[in-house]
């Protein structure tokens, strides 16, 4: 497994510049700086929101069936794409760095799928914005 934090960070802006201007973004991406397999979270927020094309992305992520589940949380200006499990860790840690060392130190095969995910979620999610 190796994921590359710029190949996927560049695809990513790609892909999100489909749906509109991109006014802030912070992706966490690839392993630990100590190699270990973090789950990724990405997260984002739109210069204007384009309702009909974040529907379809909320569409394509609840669509996809991949090794882990993955959600969509749109509950607040910025978009956060990121594995159910990290979403349902948030509350118990200080920070989302912190969820993500936890789950990359105690759940290393979850961090791995969903890592192993990404590039499949974005291939389902490219094919469902064409």
């Amino acid at each position: 497994m190796n994921v590359d934090d710029q190949g996927i960070t560049a695809r990513l802006m790609s892909l999100l510049g489909l749906m509109g201007e991109v006014e802030w973004a912070r992706f966490a991406v690839g392993p630990t700086r100590e190699g270990k397999p973090r789950p990724p979270l990405l997260v984002w927020r739109f210069k204007v929101e384009n309702e009909s094309l974040e529907e379809r992305l909320a569409d394509a992520v609840h669509s996809f069936s991949g090794r882990v589940e993955w959600l969509l949380d749109e509950s607040t200006r910025n978009r956060v794409l990121m594995p159910r499990e990290v979403s349902e860790a948030l509350g118990l840690w200080r920070t989302d760095s912190e969820v993500l060392l936890h789950l990359a130190e105690t759940r290393p095969k979850y961090s791995r799928d969903s890592m192993e995910d990404l590039n499949d979620l974005l291939d389902h999610i490219e094919r469902a914005l064409e």
